[in-house]
């Protein structure tokens, strides 16, 4: 079985902030799966391509948001 990580743990996974992956998710930028309740998952699969695909169309500035969660910028 796949684990599924949730907000928190996914974005940390990503290197960004809660509320940027969410935003993402809203957007339709970052799918994820919900549960009944509205809890928002992840696969560590899915955020690997998720990954690839935001540096790859250059769509969403991943390093300045990784730099902000980090509080460098």
């Amino acid at each position: 079985m796949r684990q599924m990580l949730r907000l928190g743990a996914a974005a940390k996974y990503l290197g960004t902030s809660p509320t940027s992956l969410k935003r993402w998710a809203n957007l339709g930028l970052c799918p994820c799966l919900k549960s009944p309740l509205g809890q928002r998952y992840w696969t560590k699969e899915l955020l690997d391509k998720i990954y690839q695909d935001m540096i790859d169309s250059g769509g969403v500035d991943v390093e300045h948001d990784k730099a902000t969660a980090s509080g460098v910028a």
